[in-house]
Formats: C-alpha cells, structure tokens, sequence
C-alpha cells in the first residue's frame, strides 16, 4: 500500500484527495485488521465514484470510514459502520452520510444486496428469544424485500427492526432498548426502520396470509 502510494505524483487536488484518503483508509483496516484486500476494494471504489462527482470539501476521515465499510460490504465482511466509526472516531450520523453518498455515486455491482438472514440469527440468538420469532421475522423480511426499504440502510438496523415487529405480533416481551443494543443501533433507527416498512407494506395482512397458507397445508397433508 506504501509503496503504491509513493509512486502517486500529487500534481492535482483529486490525486492529494485520494492519497489522504487512502492513507486513512489503510490506518483504519489495519486497526480493525482487516484484510488487505478490503483497502484494495476501497481505492477501486473510489475511483469509481470520483468519475461521476468530485470528493473535493468532503471530509477525509469520514470518506475514508465509508470506503471501507462499503469495501467490506462487497468483500462479504462482517464489520457494522458502528465499529468502523468508532475506530476513526468519526460520528455514526456523519459516517452513514458519506456512506449513502457513495452509494449514489457507483455502479451497483458493489453494492450487494443485504443478506438480512444471519443479521435476524444473530439477533435472535444474542437475545435468546423463542425461534418462532424467528421464523417469523424472517418471513417478513422476505415477502417485504424492496429497495424502497433497504437502499442505504445497515442490515442491522433493519434486522432488528423486523426482529421487533415480529416480537409485537407474538406478544414477545422485547424491550426496545434491548435489542439496540444488540444490534448496535439506536432507538431512533429502529422507530424509523420499522416505519417504513409499516408504511410501505400491510404486515397484519401478510400474517394473516401466512397463516392461511400454513393451514392449507397442514389440511392437504
């Protein structure tokens, strides 16, 4: 990484852009410990997006954070924008800015689509919560999978969005608080989440629809 940043001629302000924010991005991986090839994803990413809008006056160390969780996205790396913040000691709301940026700026084969499944596992099992919830959690992240509601948003808020709608329709006892720290996301992102998808989609309706295709089974069996 060193030496390919040494071979950079700093001659115009988008070549000292991408040096400073390279730099950051490797100080960062390295402390996360993250592979190499998550700073590699970074820089090719980067110079996608720099094609279609200049990164001039964008903070470094907040691009930089952005990079890289979107690299890890790609590479199938489990790192949350929480972590990657908080070790650049960057603000999450300025982090999920710049990260949303990003995704308005490159070509949507990096950006691969959530995998909510094992953010609503892990959920389920850190709280240790009946596998019905599960089960229906999953469901409903399934029949509700639409760009509307998941475009620039971290998997795990909406895990634990679907994991708490599905606690209401159980009668589950899951205190909010709980599972935001859980899933390391705030109270306020779980109240957003959970009303988009309650805006967009009739939930009650999908249950019921569920149920009714669960009870057509059992009666053909």
């Amino acid at each position: 990484m060193r030496l390919w940043q040494s071979r950079i001629r700093i001659a115009t302000s988008e070549e000292r852009t991408l040096s400073q924010i390279l730099t950051k991005v490797n100080e960062v991986s390295e402390h996360l410990k993250l592979p190499k090839v998550v700073v590699a994803t970074a820089a090719r990413i980067y110079r996608l997006a720099i094609k279609n809008k200049s990164f001039k006056n964008k903070p470094i160390l907040a691009m930089a954070v952005a990079l890289i969780y979107l690299a890890c996205r790609h590479c199938n790396i489990n790192r949350s924008l929480k972590e990657i913040a908080k070790v650049a000691n960057v603000d999450l709301k300025t982090a999920g800015k710049y990260y949303r940026f990003l995704l308005k700026e490159i070509d949507s084969s990096y950006v691969p689509p959530l995998s909510l499944d094992k953010y609503i596992s892990k959920l389920i099992n850190l709280a240790k919560l009946n596998p019905k919830l599960e089960k229906l959690a999953l469901e409903l992240a399934e029949l509700t999978k639409s760009p509307k509601i998941s475009c620039g948003k971290s998997p795990g808020g909406l895990a634990a969005a679907y994991v708490y709608i599905a606690s209401i329709f159980l009668n589950e006892k899951l205190p909010q608080r709980e599972i935001c720290e859980l899933a390391e996301v705030t109270e306020v992102t779980i109240r957003n989440r959970c009303k988009e998808i309650l805006d967009n989609f009739n939930i009650k309706l999908l249950i019921d629809a569920m149920d009714e295709v669960r009870g057509s089974q059992k009666g053909s069996v």
